[in-house]
């Protein structure tokens, strides 16, 4: 027999009453109003607020990044600024991005805007420095950095946005040659390993230094200053001074931008190069050589080591060879214009008191020959 509608009502009415259960109270406490549980809060949003915090700081032609915060109000937000020109702000992240253009001070009032449409604005002042700036002194002997010394030594103070600077090593045009067995290091810039090479002399390579989008190149030197068992003795002299032997010492030129180029004075033996070997020549005396130059904005079928001829002591007697340098060019194209670069120079000698068949031809110079020099001429632009 079913129940009554009435009785029904009354059984589900039993079950649906304000009763539950609760486990963190012992007997009979946990028996409580499920209703008390039931209870939420709704809280009111605070006051809209946008904060611009300590903006980074920036630095001339680099890449700039600041995101203010906004708090209160009703999310989600949009932003606007003015007075920041040419940097923006994102409207949906509150990102100020941009490249400064000058230095000095930026200053622009950023606005947020809730769901709500309520407003709040503050002030943002940003600090832009100089572009980062690289500088090897003039008066430093080796116009490059040595041993001990990376990039770092030579960032001009106040420049750039502080941010942490990587390091690379280009490599191709101008940029000169690492000699085997080194590499640098892509966070601390400095010169890691130990050079392999046999040969005798000093190599200079360019390293970049990357900021935020912004570059500045240093050269860099390593030398080997062990010649091979009975090698010829070689002298170099350049940078206007006649009497001190620089064969280690990379030269230094500088160059106009937009004016051709143009290094080494024959007239002036600067730079002027001496092999000697009185055991090798006398009299007769026979030389020879070969070199090699990297790529660089230099014209190479320009390059030349005249004038040369033999090289004779006192008494006019026979003791090795002489020649000089000099290589010209047209204008650098836009990416030399404002930094250093490098033009290296791989020369081999030979010298004979045989016949001049000895050291005829660059395979017969090598073969033969007891004497070899890495160079290099570091150019600067003014």
């Amino acid at each position: 027999m079913r129940p009554s509608i009435a009785k029904l009502l009354v059984f589900l009415g039993i079950f649906g009453s304000a009763s539950a259960c609760t486990t963190d109270l012992p007997a009979p406490d946990n028996y409580a109003s499920a209703s008390a549980s039931a209870t939420a809060t709704t809280g009111v949003p605070g006051d809209l607020e946008v904060d611009c915090g300590m903006p980074a700081l920036g630095a001339v032609d680099a890449n700039y990044s600041h995101t203010v915060s906004a708090q209160g109000g009703m999310a989600p937000y949009s932003f606007s600024a003015t007075g920041l020109e040419p940097l923006t702000i994102d409207t949906l992240t509150g990102t100020i991005t941009g490249v400064p253009d000058a230095e000095g001070t930026i200053t622009g009032e950023v606005t947020v805007t809730d769901a709500l449409g309520a407003t709040a604005s503050t002030t943002c002042t940003i600090t832009v420095r100089p572009r980062l700036d690289a500088e090897i002194p003039d008066s430093k002997l080796m116009p490059c950095a040595v041993d001990g010394e990376t990039l770092f030594d030579f960032v001009v103070p106040d420049t750039g946005d502080g941010s942490p600077i990587t390091c690379a090593t280009p490599g191709g045009e101008g940029n000169g040659k690492m000699p085997a067995g080194l590499s640098v290091n892509p966070d601390t810039c400095a010169v890691e390993g130990s050079i392999t090479e046999d040969r005798y002399g000093t190599w200079v390579w360019i390293v970049e230094g990357q900021q935020n989008g912004v570059s500045v190149y240093v050269p860099y030197c390593a030398t080997n200053d062990t010649q091979a068992p009975g090698a010829y003795d070689i002298t170099v002299f350049h940078g206007g001074d006649l009497q001190t032997n620089k064969a280690l010492v990379p030269a230094r030129g500088t160059f106009q931008p937009g004016a051709p180029l143009s290094f080494g004075d024959p007239n002036a033996s600067d730079p002027r190069f001496e092999i000697v070997d009185p055991a090798n020549c006398g009299n007769p005396c026979f030389f020879g050589f070969a070199f090699f130059i990297n790529a660089s904005p230099f014209d190479g079928t320009t390059f030349s080591l005249n004038p040369r001829g033999l090289l004779q002591d006192m008494n006019m007697q026979n003791i090795g060879m002489f020649h000089h340098m000099s290589v010209d060019g047209p204008a650098v194209t836009a990416p030399f214009e404002n930094r250093p670069w490098v033009l290296n120079v791989s020369l081999d000698y030979c010298l004979s008191n045989v016949d001049q068949a000895t050291c005829m031809g660059a395979d017969a110079v090598k073969a033969n020959g007891n004497g070899n020099l890495e160079f290099a001429v570091v150019m600067f632009p003014q």
